[in-house]
C-alpha cells in the first residue's frame, strides 16, 4: 500500500471528510500493508463505517491519483479471467468440476477406479453446488470468511442436490450417476460464472 500522493480537495470532491481522513492517515503509518488491513484499522477507528463507502471512496481516490494501492487494475472481466489474482481460483473450481463429471461418468468397475469415482460424486454431491451458490451470493471475501463459506457450502449442498433429485425423480432422464453428475456439475459452472462476474463487479 503506497502512501497517499496529495489529499487536497478530497472533502469537496467525495463528501465524506471522517472517512478520508482516517484512510489517508492510516496509509501514511504504513501499518497498512494490504486493502484488507487497511480495512481492519478504518473499522478500528471508525465502528459504523460501512464497507461499500470505504470501497467507493478507496477506489475513487485510486482512479483520481490521489492514493497508490500497489494492486493490478482489472478493467474487463476477461482481464479477470485471465489474471492470475482473480482468475485462478475461478478456473481452478471449473477444472474440478469438469474432472468430478468424468470420473463419474467414465471411472467405472473396481478399485481403485471406483474410489476416484466415489471422491469426485461426493465432491459433486457435497461441495461444489453449494460452494457455487454461496459465491454467487457473497462474492467479495469481506463479506464472509472463508470457514463460514465452507460450512454454509455444505448446508447449500444438502440443500440443492436433494431439489435437483425430486426433479430428475419426475423427469424421463431418471435418478442415475452420470445424468445427475451432468446436471450437478452444469448447475455448479453456472453458478461459478455468476460468482465470478459479481466478484469482478465488486472489485470494479
Amino acid at each position: 500500500m503506497a502512501k497517499p500522493r496529495g489529499n487536497g480537495a478530497l472533502e469537496k470532491a467525495y463528501g465524506t471528510p471522517q472517512l478520508i481522513h482516517c484512510i489517508v492517515q492510516e496509509i501514511e503509518t504504513g501499518r497498512a500493508g494490504t486493502v484488507g488491513a487497511l480495512w481492519k484499522q478504518v473499522q478500528e477507528r471508525l465502528p459504523g463505517v460501512d464497507f461499500e463507502d470505504f470501497r467507493r471512496v478507496l477506489l475513487q481516490m485510486r482512479a483520481s491519483g490521489y492514493v497508490e494501492t500497489g494492486e493490478p487494475q482489472v478493467n474487463t472481466f476477461q482481464e479477470y479471467l485471465t489474471s492470475w489474482r482473480f482468475g485462478f481460483r475461478v478456473w481452478l473450481l471449473i477444472g474440478a468440476t469438469v474432472a468430478a463429471i468424468a470420473a463419474v461418468e467414465f471411472l467405472q468397475g473396481g478399485f481403485p477406479l471406483l474410489a476416484v469415482n466415489w471422491i469426485a460424486g461426493t465432491f459433486l454431491v457435497l461441495f461444489a453446488p453449494g460452494y457455487a451458490l454461496v459465491w454467487a451470493l457473497f462474492p467479495t471475501k469481506q463479506s464472509m470468511g472463508d470457514l463460514s463459506r465452507f460450512v454454509l457450502a455444505v448446508a447449500m449442498s444438502l440443500f440443492l442436490v436433494p431439489a435437483v433429485g425430486i426433479l430428475l425423480n419426475f423427469s424421463p432422464i431418471g435418478i442415475r450417476p452420470g445424468p445427475t453428475a451432468w446436471i450437478l456439475g452444469s448447475l455448479t459452472l453456472g453458478l461459478l460464472v455468476l460468482g465470478a462476474y459479481r466478484e469482478f463487479r465488486a472489485s470494479t
